[in-house]
């Protein structure tokens, strides 16, 4: 990269939210503030489109977002944001979920960005909660519908806001995107909170006859959203729900008052569903009309109860009325409860008062066996009853009330932990935490599962099957989580010592961490073979959640066997006993390069008997400039790229990622002085994971807060922006995150860092972090896991029969000179023909989309020098860059690693796509009785969005028996779809 070259074009960007006041108004607003775009807040209520401030705002800034918030005062807005659309702005409306389909009738080629219950800055538009805290103000009590263990999604306004900035700076994003966070808690939880809020005794009472749930959703759209704007929705914490709760509860004069009165509370308005044209009274309907938040559920009214004293003294006090609570088909975003419990929970703080008097109903009840009476002065007998009679009748109702209650004690705490252990999985985690009860729970319910099963024709009912499964699997579960306890304890450990100054017994640590994570391996997989592939019946209205968590295992089980690899080459590879030092490459694969990314900056990482004592960070151009002589470059580093001279920044050349370590170690030997063990290279990527791990980091320095979603912008802005050689910003703010990275690092709990090591996994199964190492014993352990980013293919499957072997590895390099690669889209589709004479012939197509819409640095044109790596002695007939078909003498074939390496140029203008088809036919005939395995090798730092088509088309007389992994099939062809998350193999048996 010439440095010179650079060029910084600054554009005066404005943002225009509309919004009054309301929880999301301060965490949009902020949002785009520290994106480093002007903001202008009106509220709309209070403002009209010809207001002197926004035309002063118009006049010196780009108007180039609008975020409007959905309310009814947005109505005389909607032609000025009509024309905006038109114009080309884009607009954005946040809406809660209930007035989606008013919103897109409204405006026309608006982006939607849908929400469901939230809560912030002690505001919310959460209608359950706003609920409790009415009933808790104006009653002294809050009814809960059903049995309180319904799960209540509601998300931080702050973690909403934020998704809908993402969704609006999001490049290429239309149409319609919806997010929300898992279910924050339960509606008993709920309940809790509200009522410890206040300073005066709130009663909660269950309404047992009554029902409620959030509406079920398709999480896999909210899981689609997530990964195309790259950030979860947060669920809102107690402190924000409380915060709500006493600004809520603070208004009211009368908290303190015992007995209080119901002020009067409007009827609940049904969410708009027409068409917004007319109405059926003639008036004009529009979003005007809609409410702007879910009205409070009807509350019961205590009048009639307190008219008459003497009406309260009756032996049978008339029962409470019920509320009826809001249909499911107008509520917001939510969860069902995976599990429900008939058990009416006593907690602290909390008086249940039940709906029917229940000692009405055990005197009637009982009545039968009161003991015999005495004999009466005047000679009247009363009739004695049957002392052992009266005994036993006794005994069976006290021991069905004890069954029952047991039986409902131990649902509700098998349901509660079961929500933990769901909620962790979810998490991609491992719960933790002391289960004694629940493992007692648990088992005594599985043992009247079981008990149920023996019974005749009751047994191979599939509900109780099903019961029997789920109780197994549960209760393996709970082992699970007891051995994540021990395994947080050895993670705590490692990481307390390597990172702080702490003594101990490391290698010891090390050791016993290893066996532990062996032994829960072995009860992951246990728990994924307890658990069928097929939904279970009874979990049927639950199928979504219940593959993800069944996904969400398998991942675990892999994430294991990485850890226990890692912890089995840790000693050598943190220098116990002894000193290590490596080279760590920062490589932005925004400006994406053979082994991951351009090398901007790099670190120098000191280990001293397992100890992390130092981790300087340098910039590249500073080293390069001590580079005393000429190094000569590859070719085309010289002709494309225009560097006349070698330099370490552009050392990684080789996709081979051990070959450009070696090469990049060579050069800080030359450049610093400097001798280390070996090489780690690390993507943007890897740091996006592992601050999904640690969450958010603070940099005091700089006043900001940096995440996964921005650490991309934020480097950009203070590392390249206004960069020249000599500079030392770049490494000044790059230090800046790595010491606020290690300071979270040492504060980390146990659990945490079991989310820190799932993200190091993650990363090196997708090739964002490479680790090449000079000890042959280490690096031979790095390779067999394919972490050490060697160009390599996996041997056929068996030596039984013939193998044909295929290999692809795309590698793209940009030599513009810019981050163009944030704006590019790839697609990748590889079709395989297998001939009459079985021969084997490709017809590779790849599909570029620049979304850039300036040429302004950091984006612009995409210039990529690509190379296809295919097996050897590969033959190539014909290759195509958009509709010019490239000479023989354009386009370069060599060997290189065992492998057939085709180079050419491709160039993908901003705002534009291009095409590049290459055909060529490896050596080998596919018979009958022949396996046929493909090999794709993913490129450091390429995308995981990046989809991977690949489909063998095969001739009669050839008939697939084993096909791996699964494929679509249709008339003579066979279908693969596979992700770019790491290295993939699709392998076909022909009989």
């Amino acid at each position: 990269m010439s440095a010179q070259s650079l060029e910084v074009i600054s554009h005066e960007e404005g943002v225009l939210v509309l919004a009054g006041p309301g929880p999301l108004t301060t965490p949009i607003s902020g949002g785009f503030a520290r994106y480093g775009l002007e903001v202008l807040v009106l509220d709309p209520a209070t403002s009209k489109p010809g207001d002197s401030r926004l035309t002063q705002f118009a006049e010196n800034k780009d108007i180039d977002y609008v975020v409007a918030c959905a309310t009814p005062a947005l109505a005389p807005w909607y032609p000025y944001l009509q024309s905006l659309i038109s114009g080309g702005v884009r607009v954005v409306v946040a809406a809660p979920i209930r007035l989606g389909d008013a919103v897109r009738k409204v405006l026309s080629g608006a982006r939607i960005c849908l929400y469901g219950d939230v809560v912030g800055g002690g505001m919310a538009e959460a209608s359950m909660l706003e609920t409790m805290v009415e009933m808790a103000r104006s009653e002294g009590e809050i009814v809960i519908p059903g049995e309180g263990v319904e799960e209540y999604s509601i998300a931080s306004a702050q973690s909403v806001g934020e998704r809908v900035v993402q969704a609006t700076v999001t490049p290429g994003w239309e149409g319609e995107i919806t997010v929300a966070a898992p279910a924050a808690t339960s509606l008993l939880a709920l309940a809790h909170m509200v009522s410890t809020a206040f300073s005066k005794k709130i009663r909660v009472r269950f309404d047992t006859a009554g029902s409620w749930k959030d509406v079920d959703y398709d999480w896999e759209t909210i899981a689609s959203n997530v990964e195309n704007l790259g950030g979860e929705t947060a669920a809102a914490s107690e402190k924000e729900i409380v915060a709500y709760i006493h600004a809520a509860g603070s208004s009211s004069s009368h908290l303190e008052s015992e007995t209080m009165t119901r002020p009067p509370i409007a009827p609940r308005v049904p969410a708009p569903t027409g068409d917004f044209t007319e109405s059926a009274s003639g008036t004009k309907n529009t979003l005007s009309n809609a409410p702007s938040r879910p009205p409070a559920m009807p509350i019961p009214d205590k009048k009639a109860e307190v008219s008459n004293k003497a009406e309260k003294r009756e032996a049978t006090p008339p029962a409470r009325h019920s509320p009826k609570f809001p249909d499911p088909t107008v509520r917001r975003l939510g969860v069902a409860a995976m599990f429900t419990s008939r058990e009416k929970t006593r907690l602290s703080n909390l008086e249940f008062v039940p709906i029917v008097p229940e000692h009405e109903k055990l005197r009637t009840r009982l009545s039968h066996l009161m003991l015999p009476e005495k004999e009466k002065k005047g000679g009247e007998k009363k009739k004695k009853k049957n002392p052992l009679k009266t005994v036993f009748g006794r005994g069976v109702i006290i021991a069905i009330a004890l069954y029952v209650g047991t039986l409902a004690a131990s649902a509700t705490v098998t349901a509660l932990t079961a929500r933990s252990l769901i909620s962790a999985l979810a998490a991609g985690s491992l719960p933790a935490g002391n289960f004694s009860l629940a493992e007692f729970c648990g088992t005594y319910l599985e043992a009247n599962a079981i008990t149920l099963a023996a019974f005749p024709g009751v047994g191979s009912t599939p509900a109780v099957q099903d019961a029997v499964t789920i109780m197994a699997a549960y209760n393996q579960g709970l082992t699970i989580a007891s051995a994540a306890v021990t395994l947080e304890g050895d993670i705590g450990k490692i990481s307390k010592y390597v990172l702080t100054d702490a003594t101990g017994d490391i290698a010891g640590d090390i050791s016993t961490a290893r066996l532990d994570i062996e032994g829960l391996y072995t009860q992951i997989a246990l728990l994924d073979g307890a658990l069928p592939d097929a939904t279970p019946t009874l979990l049927a209205n639950y199928a979504s959640r219940y593959t993800t968590i069944k996904a969400k295992i398998g991942e675990l089980k892999t994430t294991a066997l990485t850890a226990k690899a890692l912890l089995g080459v840790l000693p050598d590879t943190i220098g116990v006993g002894g000193r290590k030092k490596y080279l760590v490459l920062f490589q932005n694969n925004m400006e994406l390069r053979p082994t991951g990314g351009f090398i901007g900056s790099f670190a120098l990482m000191s280990f001293d008997n397992g100890h992390l004592y130092d981790m300087p960070v340098f910039d590249v151009y500073a080293a390069d400039g001590q580079l005393k002589g000429h190094v000569e470059p590859p070719q085309p580093v010289k002709e494309v790229l225009g560097e006349a001279n070698w330099y370490l920044r552009d050392s990684n050349f080789d996709p081979d990622f051990p070959t450009s370590a070696r090469r990049a170690e060579w050069f800080i030997q030359k450049e610093m002085n400097e001798t280390t063990d070996g090489t780690i290279g690390v993507t943007m990527g890897a740091l996006q994971n592992l601050l999904r791990a640690t969450g958010p980091l603070e940099i005091s320095d700089y006043q900001e807060t940096v995440t996964a979603d921005n650490i991309f912008s934020r480097a950009e802005l203070h590392a390249e922006v206004n960069f020249f050689p000599g500079s030392q910003q770049k490494k000044e703010y790059l230090s800046a995150v790595a010491d606020a990275l290690f300071t979270k690092l040492h504060t980390a709990s146990a659990g945490n860092m079991l989310k820190l090591l799932s993200a190091v996994s993650t990363s090196l199964t997708g090739k964002e972090i490479q680790i090449s190492v000079a000890n042959p014993a280490t690096e031979h352990a790095f390779s067999a896991l394919n972490w050490d980013g060697s160009i390599t293919d996996a041997p056929c499957p068996t030596t039984n029969a013939s193998c044909i072997k295929d290999y692809l590895m795309i590698v793209d390099s940009n030599f513009g000179v810019n981050k163009a690669n944030y704006y590019v889209d790839r697609k990748v589709g590889d079709a395989v023909t297998i001939g009459k004479d079985g021969s084997v012939t490709h017809d590779l197509k790849l599909q570029y989309v620049n979304r850039s819409t300036s040429s302004a640095w950091p984006a612009g044109d995409y210039k990529d020098y690509q190379r296809l790596y295919l097996p050897p002695d590969a033959t190539v007939s014909a290759v195509m860059v958009g509709n010019t078909a490239l000479a023989q003498a354009d386009y370069t074939v060599a060997p290189e690693h065992g492998k057939t390496v085709v180079g050419y140029l491709v160039g993908v203008p901003i705002n534009s796509a291009v095409a590049v088809e290459v055909r060529y036919t490896i050596p080998g005939k596919v018979g009958s009785g022949s396996i046929y395995t493909w090999y794709w090798q993913k490129q450091g730092g390429t995308s995981t969005a990046d989809p991977v088509q690949f489909s063998v088309s095969y001739p009669l007389f050839l008939h697939p028996s084993v096909i791996s992994p699964a494929a679509q099939s249709a008339s003579q062809q066979l279908n693969f779809a596979l992700e770019n998350s790491g290295d993939r193999r699709a392998t076909i048996q022909f009989n």
